[in-house]
C-alpha cells in the first residue's frame, strides 16, 4: 500500500478546503466535487439517513440522475442489504462494499442486478459522517463494473480524511445551533481550537486555519494537538477548570498559547488559544509587560493560568471578588485582549517562569 506525494498534495487541498466552508450546504458540495480530485469514481452523493425510519431521506448528487435515486427509494430501498445492516450495527468511518460479509450474497439479488449494476454503481466506497454518536451523513462513491475496484490506498486516504470530515462537520453543526457565539471566535483576532473528549478537532477559526497554512508553522496543529493530549491525561478527573499556558519557539516566531477544559452535557472538551509574533517584537513584548503589570496582577494572571475562579483568586489573595474583578478589567484594557483565557496567553509567558508558565 504505496500513497504517493501528488495524492498527500491533493488529500492537503481537500482538507484545507473543508475547513474553510462556512455553511453545512457547502460543506457537502465541496467535499463532493474535491474527493472527484483525490480519486477517480464515475457518480456518487451526500446522503442523509434517517434512523428513525432507517432510510435514506434525501441528499446531493453528483453525475447521478436524479430519477434513479427516486426508482431507488421506490422500489430497492426496503431490499438493501448493505442499508439495513447500517442501521444494525455501529457504523464505521469507511466502508468498501467489497470487504462486507454478505457482498457475494447481495450480488445474487435481483436489486443489485436491476438497479446497482443497471447504473453503473457496482463498485462503492463510503465515508460515513458521524457526530456524537449520531450516524448523520453517508459520502457514496461508485464506480461501473469496467473499473477496478476501490483500492487499499485509496481506502486509506478516505480513512485519514474522516477525521478532518467529522470534526469540520462538528464545527459547522455547533456553528447552526449557536450562531452569535461562534461569531465571535470565528473572526477573534487569535487562533482558537477546539477538541472533543477524544481529541479530535471540531472546531478552527479563520486565524487559526490561516496559520496553520503558513509554511513558518508546519507543525503547529500536531504540536497543538499534542499539547491538548498531555493536557488532558494530566487533568482527567480534575475537580476544578485547569489551565495551562506557555510559549512555543519557532525560527523567526514565538507562539504563546493557553489551554483550558470545561464541561458540556457531561463530556469534556479542550479550548487552546494561541496568538504569535515576530522574535524581535516579542523580545520588546516581553520587556514592556514585566514593567506593564503590578506585582499584584502578576499573581492575578498566574492564578488565571491555573484555572482559579475570580473566588478562588479572592480566597488565595485574601482580597474582595470586586477587587479582583478590577485587577482583571484593567488587564484586559492594558493588553487589548478579550477574555481571561486571551489575557493568560498573551500576558503570562512575557513575565512568569517556566515553572509559572506550565502551572497546572
Amino acid at each position: 500500500m504505496y500513497i504517493s506525494e501528488n495524492e498527500l498534495l491533493r488529500f492537503n487541498d481537500i482538507v484545507m478546503a473543508l475547513h474553510e466552508c462556512a455553511s453545512l450546504d457547502l460543506f457537502e458540495s465541496t467535499l463532493l466535487y474535491n474527493l472527484r480530485k483525490l480519486v477517480i469514481y464515475d457518480n456518487g452523493g451526500y446522503f442523509h439517513p434517517d434512523p428513525i425510519t432507517r432510510s435514506i431521506i434525501g441528499g446531493k448528487l453528483l453525475d447521478t440522475d436524479p430519477q434513479i435515486f427516486k426508482n431507488y427509494k421506490n422500489t430497492y430501498e426496503k431490499y438493501d442489504f448493505h442499508l439495513n445492516h447500517l442501521f444494525s450495527t455501529k457504523v464505521l468511518p469507511t466502508e468498501r462494499r467489497s470487504d462486507s460479509t454478505y457482498f457475494k450474497t447481495w450480488k445474487k439479488s435481483p436489486s443489485f442486478t436491476e438497479f446497482y449494476q443497471a447504473n453503473n454503481l457496482y463498485h462503492m466506497a463510503v465515508i460515513n459522517v458521524v457526530n456524537q454518536d449520531n450516524f448523520t451523513g453517508r459520502v457514496c462513491m461508485y464506480r461501473k463494473q469496467s473499473r477496478d475496484d476501490f483500492s487499499d490506498s485509496e481506502m486509506i486516504l478516505f480513512h485519514l480524511l474522516s477525521d478532518h470530515i467529522q470534526s469540520v462537520y462538528a464545527k459547522l453543526r455547533t456553528a447552526e445551533l449557536c450562531s452569535g457565539a461562534w461569531n465571535v471566535l470565528e473572526h477573534s483576532a487569535q487562533g482558537v481550537c477546539l477538541f472533543d473528549q477524544n481529541l479530535h478537532c471540531f472546531y478552527v477559526n479563520q486565524q487559526a486555519n490561516f496559520l496553520f497554512k503558513q509554511n513558518s508553522f508546519h507543525d503547529l496543529y500536531y504540536r497543538l494537538q499534542e499539547i491538548c493530549r498531555e493536557f488532558a491525561v494530566f487533568n482527567r478527573g480534575s475537580y476544578y477548570t485547569p489551565t495551562r499556558a506557555g510559549t512555543l519557539d519557532y525560527k523567526f516566531f514565538t507562539i504563546n498559547y493557553s489551554c483550558f477544559s470545561y464541561n458540556h452535557n457531561e463530556k469534556q472538551y479542550i479550548q487552546i488559544v494561541f496568538d504569535y509574533y515576530e522574535k524581535e517584537t516579542y523580545s520588546n513584548m516581553k520587556k514592556k509587560h514585566k514593567d506593564l503589570f503590578t506585582e499584584r496582577e502578576k499573581m492575578i494572571i498566574e492564578l488565571i493560568a491555573q484555572g482559579k475562579t475570580n473566588k478562588e483568586i479572592s480566597n488565595l489573595l485574601i482580597i474582595s471578588l470586586n477587587t479582583v474583578k478590577t485587577h482583571i478589567k484593567n488587564m484586559l484594557l492594558k493588553t487589548g485582549t478579550p477574555s481571561r483565557a486571551a489575557l493568560a496567553v498573551k500576558a503570562l509567558p512575557h513575565f512568569a517562569s517556566a515553572n509559572c508558565s506550565h502551572k497546572q
